[in-house]
């Protein structure tokens, strides 16, 4: 919530495969890979709000996670 209205927070696909090693070929992969690394995602989205809301929306790219603390090496 932001300024008291909902905010739809989204990540890309691209994000998560190249910051986070999710297997392209596998659905359930990205489910995993989103849940397994959700604290540091929401970290990040929290701190690209304010910069990045276009109406009720925040996406994260992976130009979004550079120097995350989980990125893949």
């Amino acid at each position: 919530m932001v300024d008291g209205r909902d905010v739809t927070r989204e990540i890309s696909f691209e994000a998560l495969e190249d910051n986070f090693g999710v297997n392209p070929r596998r659905r359930q992969s990205v489910i995993e890979t989103f849940t397994a690394h959700r604290t540091e995602i929401e970290r990040v989205v929290t701190r690209s709000i304010p910069h990045r809301l276009s109406g009720a929306r925040c996406q994260l790219f992976s130009r979004d996670l550079v120097g995350a603390s989980t990125r893949r090496t």
